[in-house]
């Protein structure tokens, strides 16, 4: 699915915050149950909620993001910012981030695992420069040279752009994200619970045509969608499957 054709007025935006703790909420619910099996939505939307909390650190941008209807279809999620201009009504400005994680059964070097799981000539036909492909390190010990990634990327010249972020050994809730393409950044490390909190409101929004050229969230007092909503779970058949009530 092209972002192009891609309706962000199905349902809320979240914030990253609301994303986390909706995580919480559901490993609560579901303990030891909460695998990426069941709940594949709920992981990639904690690692795209973390890498926003990093990128807001870094650049101060609002973003705000959204697990598509579509679940099936790319991308895995959708998150937006939202731009001013001098002569145009504000515009929402969509980026489609592909998760993929390299976790412990990952064997492959990380630069090989990339070019075979999303870089590849054929595979990148799938991916523009309005793509984030976010690796989620999960790989305990693992020991990467971002300036040998970055030029082994480099070789395959894609369009998307290349994020790594993974948690840091030993520091508990603290996260280290580090852009490796088209440019190779300084990594940011932020404390993903510090971040959280002061993370700026709303923690969710719908949105519609308008013609407002100022950025303004107002506060409402609709509530927040459910972390089955979020995540396009089906809360019932999960319960069920899982004797939960």
């Amino acid at each position: 699915m092209s972002l192009y054709d891609y309706d962000a007025r199905k349902k809320h935006w979240i914030s990253p915050r609301l994303a986390l703790v909706y995580y919480e909420d559901l490993s609560r619910i579901f303990g030891e149950n909460l695998i990426k099996g069941d709940f594949k939505k709920v992981f990639e939307g904690k690692a795209v909620a973390l890498t926003l909390l990093g990128l807001h650190r870094s650049t101060g941008i609002h973003y705000m993001m959204q697990v598509p209807v579509e679940v099936n279809n790319s991308p895995d999620i959708v998150t937006m910012n939202l731009i001013e201009y001098v002569d145009r009504p504000v515009m929402m400005n969509l980026q489609d981030v592909e998760v993929v994680e390299y976790g412990e059964n990952s064997e492959e070097d990380i630069a090989t695992f990339l070019e075979n799981r999303k870089l590849s000539p054929a595979a990148g036909k799938a991916y523009d420069e309005k793509t984030i492909i976010l690796c989620h390190i999960t790989k305990s010990e693992v020991r990467i040279d971002h300036t040998a990634l970055h030029e082994a990327i480099k070789k395959l010249n894609p369009k998307p752009w290349v994020y790594l972020m993974g948690s840091i050994p030993g520091k508990n809730n603290f996260y280290r994200l580090v852009r490796v393409w088209p440019a190779l950044d300084s990594p940011i490390e932020f404390d993903a619970v510090e971040e959280g909190i002061k993370y700026p409101h709303p923690d969710s929004r719908k949105f519609g045509l308008g013609t407002a050229k100022k950025i303004v969230y107002k506060k409402t007092n609709l509530p927040h969608p459910s972390p089955f909503e979020v995540f396009e779970l089906d809360e019932g058949k999960l319960k069920d499957k899982f004797g939960v009530a």
